[in-house]
């Protein structure tokens, strides 16, 4: 959701305490722990810190060990899940929707859950196109000739949505700007906004908030698309019946709960999960790759 994307790669391995359920084999694959796949979206340390209490609650809950991957992209997550190394991997939208055409059988767990500018809690987000206000960019006409800053291709709000709607506006990204600049990182493309060093660029909404209570009020929205958060996804190999059980765990935690708290003490934007099905995604599909 939201900008858990590239970086250098790393293993976790949370040692909380293990309960495993006496002579029996809870992966299809005979292994007895359960390995958690996501990609490098913070600093090691952060990450570590925001999934400890999950991964400990989860133990308890489902008498498995776990164990935490931090794979170096999407493309290793989906690699690891083919390999059957890692079992639960946690996708943005783009990437799963991509990851269900290479993973047959790849199944939709739940979808993230995070607090609006409004406060309220909802499973979606906000895509948004948005330039310097000194830049006079008010409508997608006026982007013409100007130095537009995405993160990167893989990113759902840092490319593919922002795209699809400038291409809806009949704006081709290769010769309508004069300068395309991919700068990997959402901060990245806040940051070159308020430097001058871009005239507009793709993020999305809770990058834009950091970036005006850090820059200023130095941005206008050009554009703004709701766009789902992120899903937890199920490899083929986990049995059915321990799926369904992580899927029931995972949708009792609540913003209030003593595990979503000490999670979002840590930097975790999660304050709970919401129950949608695949087609829930549906709107991602036929975006550019």
């Amino acid at each position: 959701m939201k900008n858990r994307h590239s970086g250098k790669n790393l293993i976790f391995l949370m040692m909380g305490f293990f309960w495993l359920l006496a002579g029996q084999n809870l992966m299809a694959n005979g292994k007895s722990t359960l390995v958690f796949g996501i990609t490098p979206w913070d600093k090691p340390e952060k990450l570590t810190a925001m999934y400890v209490p999950l991964m400990e609650h989860l133990e308890k809950k489902l008498n498995i060990k776990t164990k935490f991957v931090v794979t170096q992209d999407y493309d290793g997550l989906t690699d690891a899940i083919l390999k059957k190394t890692i079992d639960i991997a946690l996708y943005s939208p783009k990437a799963y929707v991509a990851a269900t055409k290479k993973v047959k059988g790849l199944r939709y767990l739940v979808t993230s859950m995070t607090v609006d500018d409004s406060g309220n809690v909802v499973d979606n987000y906000k895509g948004l196109i948005i330039a310097r206000k000194d830049a006079n960019i008010k409508s997608f006409s006026d982007l013409k000739g100007k130095r537009f800053g995405f993160t990167n291709k893989t990113s759902s709000s840092g490319y593919a949505y922002p795209e699809s709607r400038l291409r809806a506006n009949n704006i081709d990204v290769n010769s309508y700007f004069s300068k395309v600049l991919f700068l990997k990182k959402h901060e990245r493309v806040i940051g070159a906004l308020a430097s001058g060093s871009i005239d507009a660029g793709a993020t999305w909404d809770g990058a834009y908030a950091n970036g005006v209570e850090k820059y200023g009020e130095k941005f206008n929205v050009i554009d703004s698309v709701p766009i789902p958060n992120d899903p937890y996804c199920a490899a083929p190999h986990v049995p059915k019946g321990l799926v369904d059980k992580l899927q029931e765990v995972l949708l009792s935690l609540k913003k209030d709960s003593e595990v979503m708290k000490a999670m979002n003490k840590n930097g975790f934007p999660d304050v709970g999960y919401s129950l949608r099905n695949d087609k829930f995604y549906d709107v991602v599909r036929g975006l550019s790759n």
